[in-house]
């Protein structure tokens, strides 16, 4: 039987709604009955306490063991090589067939675990949550702070590679990644895109679905740059008086509030998350880089039509069918909002080709089973 480590980010007691909503519900998703088919090890620097409900649940129920990683994980990629050392002492010790990661690490991370697998001799598994490079940049141009083309981009770059070279599988989010990543290595065939699925018992219409009018948008997502939420905030400002009936709620990581036509509440626990999409009509999701964020399954199992970045999802939907595409603009964003605020027959179509693309693409339990067989090699 295969003996598989995740080697996972490590729990932060003041950031505990990060960890109850991996530990509570992330793990669970992606492992599943994995428990049953391989011995599972997830390997962190800093444990949730023993008694935590979401760690017990995961040891008692899914057969997870947990492992405790010596190591600062700094995140500069210049500690790679000190990464490197703890993770190849605490992979001897635990001795596995197969050394992999649920959370998308950063690049140099990611390097670390690639090269820590090759000394204990173990085959890496990488799954990419996004591309850690593009996210970067994009910061950086919104902070006016170099990036592109220095030497911390280089070395990221490099790491990336080696990293990609070195990975027996590796799994990406969406086709544009699975092009980026397959056109860094001689055997493209090893890079295989598989999504997470949602729960579609419970991400799914409410009893009284009956799609009319376009009003209520939903953002959902971290306050940070490569999500885009300033686009959406600028767009809502384009719209106060060309459409003040369309409002805005902003849920994540934001400051409770209100400002004109648009609300901020914060975070939102995962058991309310049907709840919060079937209270609104539509979502927007205006990143500048991304992978393929749980929002759109969760959004589309429940029906609601989705205004998405034009270049990061031309490859996975087809504008007008599926969704709309935007660029990631203002005036944009602004624009494809107000098209399904004022086309109800639009409005109603994309609802129902959400809500069919969900049905055929996003189960849970069959992009599971894809993503056990592409991890133990099978």
């Amino acid at each position: 039987m295969h003996h598989v480590v995740f080697c996972e980010p490590a729990f932060v007691k003041r950031h505990y709604n990060i960890w109850a909503l991996r530990g509570g519900h992330k793990y669970k998703s992606i492992l599943g009955d994995l428990g049953s088919k391989a011995r599972v090890t997830v390997l962190m620097s800093s444990l949730p306490p023993e008694t935590d409900p979401h760690r017990r649940a995961l040891e008692e129920e899914f057969d997870i063991n947990f492992a405790k990683l010596n190591s600062l994980e700094l995140q500069n990629p210049y500690f790679a090589e000190l990464h490197i050392q703890d993770l190849t002492t605490s992979l001897t010790e635990l001795a596995p067939t197969i050394i992999s990661n649920l959370n998308g690490r950063n690049v140099g991370f990611s390097y670390a675990m690639a090269m820590a697998a090759e000394a204990v001799g173990a085959p890496f598994v990488w799954r990419l949550g996004g591309n850690d490079l593009e996210a970067r940049g994009e910061k950086s141009e919104r902070t006016l702070t170099p990036y592109w083309g220095t030497r911390s981009y280089y070395d990221r770059a490099v790491q990336e590679r080696i990293a990609v070279h070195l990975s027996r599988r590796l799994i990406v989010m969406s086709e544009r990644e699975h092009t980026r990543v397959a056109s860094m290595t001689a055997e493209p065939s090893k890079v295989a895109v598989c999504v997470r699925g949602v729960e579609q018992t419970r991400f799914c219409p409410g009893p009284d679905y009956m799609p009319t009018r376009c009003r209520r948008f939903l953002f959902l997502g971290r306050r940070s740059l490569e999500k885009g939420y300033d686009i959406l905030e600028a767009a809502m400002q384009l719209l106060t008086t060309r459409r003040p009936d369309i409002t805005a709620t902003f849920a994540g990581t934001f400051e409770v509030g209100a400002a004109a036509n648009r609300r901020y509440i914060g975070f939102i626990e995962h058991a309310d998350l049907p709840a919060l999409y079937r209270a609104h009509d539509a979502l927007v999701v205006c990143s500048r880089s991304e992978g393929f964020p749980q929002v759109i399954m969760e959004a589309m199992s429940c029906g609601l039509p989705c205004i998405l970045t034009r270049a990061l999802f031309a490859k996975e939907f087809t504008d007008g069918e599926q969704c709309l595409l935007s660029d990631p603009l203002a005036e944009e964003v602004a624009a494809a909002m107000t098209r399904l605020h004022d086309d109800e027959e639009l409005y109603q179509r994309l609802a129902a080709s959400s809500l069919a693309t969900a049905r055929n693409r996003f189960s849970e339990e069959e992009n599971r089973r894809r993503y056990h067989d592409l991890l133990l090699g099978e």
